[in-house]
């Protein structure tokens, strides 16, 4: 990086800081102007020049802990893909016994290990600085540090929520597997300990791989069917009425959203349980399976139970009524009852909107991507291309939207579009499982048909 150069234009910023030169204060200056505008490149140069300036200079160090990973910016461009004006993909590299790639001067390659090697140099002189600056300081090394309670489960787990809603998902899935298995050293040691933010934990591992097109234990996910369905054993010896077991996430959420009707008819995959909400949430499942082949007196029989199952149910009732109405709904459009049925989806979707907030949410995907699915499998590509669009209202960027989008708009006979659309799908699930169907016709060409199979 070549040396940095005091310019004209720079607006002019005087934050306090401590020195012994002048000359590295106008630098630091001068980086933290570029910095506010995100012009991190020239930025880190600046607050460099300030350190070889002063070597003692703390908020130097600082502002290239800002700088360096350039991550300080609005969400909507984090959200973006590297080759869409979004971040580069830059390696988290520099953990424990991961090997730091340096340039021949010694700098990191990773702009999150210079963050991290320049917020300790920092830290080291953070005595020597006002209170304001120590304050500035011990922030930004918060921020840097990948693991500052790496034994309060719950700690571990909060980050992945951030992680989440930023679509950062490899380090959201790495922040609840943490917490996950954190969890159950603890539920080991104490018979009285609560399970239940256990099942929360693996509940929002689940839904993030699914954001990003990763069916868990498939294609290296990194999730093994046996830490959801098997750990639900261990974590239902402690009070085992509280929370959901893990396994009924993977078969109650995961099977219905990448539409497995295959595993979730073969009658192995998702076990008969011994409370009503879990047996709701099966009967929804089954009932879905049957309807996507066309089987509709076994999706009725299905529709029964879970109305059975909902009036025995003492949890889960708000999300469980929406289930109701979004199987009574399809149920009825692929009999040919076309109005009532879309009457009862559109009306499952208020119901769904309407329910509490919560992370991940109380229903298992949002009513108007199966909304979008079923009106692509009955051939109506208007409807199909209203529903995701809305879909992608409520799950920005989400990789099934935009595939979903593409199939409408073929249909709709807006090649270009459908294009557009495709290729946001391909950037938005670069992640996913590779022998998923959509990302199969992806890589042959076939645009017409972008679902998952019955």
């Amino acid at each position: 990086m070549l040396p940095a150069r005091l310019l004209e234009g720079q607006g002019i910023t005087r934050m306090p800081v401590t020195t012994r030169s002048e000359e590295a204060r106008l630098f630091f200056n001068q980086g933290v102007s570029q910095v506010h505008s995100f012009w991190f490149y020239e930025s880190e140069r600046s607050f460099l020049q300030a350190a070889a300036l002063d070597p003692d200079m703390a908020m130097a160090y600082w502002g290239i802990a800002l700088s360096a990973p350039a991550d300080y910016r609005p969400a909507f461009q984090l959200l973006r893909g590297p080759d869409d004006g979004g971040p580069q993909k830059d390696s988290v590299e520099g953990g424990s016994g991961d090997v730091v790639r340096r340039t021949t001067n010694g700098a990191a390659i990773s702009g999150f290990v210079r963050a991290r090697e320049s917020i300790a140099k920092a830290m080291a002189l953070r005595d020597k600085v006002s209170e304001r600056e120590r304050l500035y300081i011990e922030a930004q090394a918060a921020r840097r540090d990948p693991e500052m309670v790496p034994n309060i489960p719950h700690a571990l787990h909060m980050p992945g929520h951030i992680y989440a809603q930023s679509d950062k998902i490899d380090e959201a899935a790495a922040a609840f597997s943490a917490a996950a298995v954190n969890e159950l050293s603890w539920l080991e040691r104490d018979v009285l300990y609560s399970n239940g933010h256990h099942a929360h934990s693996v509940h929002f591992l689940v839904h993030s791989l699914n954001l990003d097109g990763r069916l868990p234990g498939v294609d290296g996910a990194g999730t093994p069917p046996d830490e959801l369905q098997g750990n639900a054993a261990r974590a239902r010896r402690h009070q085992p009425a509280r929370g959901l077991p893990p396994g009924i996430l993977r078969s109650g959420q995961t099977l219905v959203r990448f539409e497995r009707g295959d595993l979730i008819l073969d009658g192995t995959t998702i076990p008969i349980y011994d409370r009503p909400e879990q047996n709701a949430w099966r009967n929804w499942a089954l009932g879905l399976a049957h309807v996507w082949r066309g089987e509709l007196e076994p999706a009725r029989a299905s529709l029964a139970q879970l109305d059975n199952d909902v009036a025995q149910a003492k949890a889960s009732r708000d999300a469980l009524a929406v289930a109701v109405l979004e199987l009574e709904g399809e149920v009825a459009v692929r009999a040919g009852e076309t109005k009532q049925g879309w009457a009862l989806l559109r009306k499952a979707a208020a119901k769904e909107k309407a329910l509490i907030y919560t992370e991940p949410p109380d229903y298992p995907r949002p009513v108007v991507e199966a909304m979008g699915s079923l009106a692509l499998r009955v051939g109506d590509s208007v409807t199909a291309e209203r529903a995701y669009t809305e879909a992608l209202a409520v799950e920005s960027g989400g990789g099934r939207a935009y595939f979903g989008l593409a199939a409408a708009l073929a249909g709709l006979e807006r090649p270009e579009e459908a294009q557009a659309r495709l290729e946001q799908a391909e950037r938005a699930w670069n992640k996913a499982d590779s022998d998923l169907p959509r990302m199969q016709k992806l890589r042959s060409g076939k645009l017409a048909s972008v679902r998952e199979p019955n």
